[in-house]
């Protein structure tokens, strides 16, 4: 579901993404979950769904 009332990173299934380092953090964008998951090795690597940018 796409809306203005969400932050950046927030899945209505996982709720909001924090950053792998400081759980206080939105890191943001379209990818950050991709983004969290490699900088916290829970995977090895990762392809975010938006490669040509987000508007």
């Amino acid at each position: 579901m796409r809306s203005n009332n969400y932050s950046e990173g927030y899945s209505a299934r996982g709720g909001q993404v924090r950053s792998a380092y400081n759980l206080t953090v939105n890191p943001g964008g379209s990818s950050s979950g991709s983004a969290v998951g490699v900088g916290s090795n829970a995977i090895a690597f990762s392809l975010g769904t938006e490669t040509d940018g987000s508007g």
